[in-house]
């Protein structure tokens, strides 16, 4: 079903710039996708399905959207006055209150975070084609907004999409570029130096303000006068060199294997690292997703990008390959269940005086949703 409204979507909105034949095959395809839904319509449990079908009914303009509507507001959930529409409960953000005064906590992630963001952003775009702006938009624009991740993105790359289209829809009707002007003073407790006023007004909407906080202990007090709305976020970021302490997926989606190999010869200035990678998850489907493998470079060791250029072409089922300055990351098509293996050469460009502990591989999903869960992940002993 899903496949089917997403197709019904891009149809509905594309048929409209199409002429001659191609204009006739689209119309046909759409009253076919239109009929379909309609016949399944009854069947539908599942929150995201609900969601995107009643979305795309609603574009096609169905009789049937005004049932699909009706089991889509039946199946919203409520926390702490947002609503949103997920297969199974998302926890919020918490709050511990000190001196009376409530201090917002980090939110744990789950394996369906990025789903009921997906569905909540179609329902939105559903609840704004029909009724425009009201207090169950605003309360599901809310919930969005206590989603996103640390680069004001999603938690993947389809629920951010879809996400950004229903603010953008949202912002446009409430006409936020209108009314917004406001001051927000943010002020970090162990950094008073850190303090900054930011103004956002109609002509800055697009600017994102950053601010180091070079003093992690403390709180940080955030005030804001004026008229309008704005997303701040608080990223803290820390490693975790400890097996135990880890965060694990359900189960196991990858086979993660890196060996490295240092030349004993001039100063180990060369590293062969063999990496092999397998997926698990047959049962769910014969091969994964589009896979992405993070290798991080050793202290003082380089790759170049051509010669990354070069290597990836030797390759089988890899598409590119990203070379940064502490990092080299493969992008593969696709994985199997049969473990595939390769071998590249980092060299050392300057001495340094090493003393990490450890270091990390990692693999997962590049698209999938909660595929940065659905990992796996290696530490590898330092350099």
């Amino acid at each position: 079903m899903g496949h089917t409204a997403h197709v019904l979507i891009a149809l509905s909105k594309c048929s409209e710039s199409l002429e001659g034949s191609l204009k006739v095959d689209t119309a046909t395809a759409k009253a076919r996708s239109v009929n379909y839904l309609e016949r399944v319509l009854s069947y539908l449990r599942d929150p995201y399905e609900v969601a995107i079908v009643t979305h795309a009914l609603t574009l096609a303009n169905s009789p049937a959207k005004e049932s699909a509507f009706g089991r889509l507001h039946s199946l919203r959930r409520e926390n702490e006055g947002m609503v949103y529409w997920s297969r199974e409960p998302v926890a919020s953000n918490g709050v511990v209150y000190e001196n009376q005064r409530p201090f917002v906590q980090p939110r744990p992630p789950t394996d369906q975070d990025a789903v009921a963001v997906e569905a909540s952003a179609y329902a939105l775009l559903t609840y704004l084609a029909r009724d425009g702006i009201g207090d169950l938009q605003e309360r599901t624009v809310a919930w969005l907004n206590t989603m996103r991740m640390n680069d004001a993105g999603f938690v993947s790359i389809y629920d951010t999409i879809v996400a950004m289209e229903a603010l953008t829809e949202y912002a446009y009707r409430a006409r936020l570029r209108e009314i917004t002007d406001m001051t927000v003073l943010i002020e970090a407790s162990a950094s008073p130096q850190a303090s900054q006023q930011v103004k956002i007004q109609s002509d800055n909407l697009a600017t994102v303000h950053t601010l180091e906080i070079p003093n992690v202990w403390g709180h940080v007090n955030v005030i804001g006068r004026g008229a309008g709305q704005a997303v701040m976020q608080l990223k803290v970021q820390y490693g975790v060199d400890w097996e135990d302490l880890r965060d694990r997926p359900k189960r196991p989606y990858f086979d993660l294997f890196i060996d490295e190999t240092y030349s004993h010869f001039r100063n180990k200035s060369h590293i062969v690292v063999e990496a092999c990678v397998k997926w698990l998850a047959i049962d769910e489907s014969p091969t994964s997703g589009a896979v992405t493998l993070e290798y991080e470079l050793p202290s003082g060791y380089g790759y170049v990008q051509s010669d990354a250029n070069e290597a990836a072409k030797g390759i089988s089922l890899v598409s590119d390959v990203l070379v940064s300055s502490s990092r080299v990351v493969w992008l593969f098509d696709r994985l199997s269940g049969e473990r595939l293996c390769f071998r590249f050469q980092v060299n050392r460009w300057y001495p340094v005086a090493n003393m990490t502990m450890y270091r990390s591989a990692l693999v997962y999903e590049t698209n999938s949703p909660g595929g940065l869960l659905n990992n796996e992940t290696k530490l590898i002993d330092g350099d």
